[in-house]
């Protein structure tokens, strides 16, 4: 979780990067991971379609930033909408399926 918390802690930086492989690399190496292992992920292509696919999916749902919640179909943007509303919706789908 090293390289994780790192990311988010300067995402501010890297996220504008010209040169991000060897940021991302740099980052990593930091943090512990083995330099030769962390490029070959990075070059592995393989995972490369669910990337896309999950692109696409959240460009369908209007997902325009992190964190993003749905429940069912109700989008939530960010924790604040999630910790108003979501006990809420959940208990409304509750109450609806009992009803049912």
């Amino acid at each position: 979780w090293a390289l994780h918390d790192k990311l988010f802690a300067t995402q501010k930086d890297w996220s504008k990067s010209q040169k991000i492989e060897d940021d991302l690399t740099a980052m990593a190496t930091t943090v512990g991971l083995k330099t030769d292992a962390f490029k070959a992920c990075l070059q592995d292509k393989s995972m490369d379609a669910d990337i896309d696919a999950d692109i696409r999916q959240g460009i369908a749902r209007n997902v325009g930033s992190t964190p993003t919640f749905f429940i069912n179909e109700f989008r939530l943007v960010g924790g604040n909408q999630l910790k108003a509303n979501g006990a809420r919706i959940i208990e409304a789908i509750l109450h609806d399926k009992k009803s049912d």
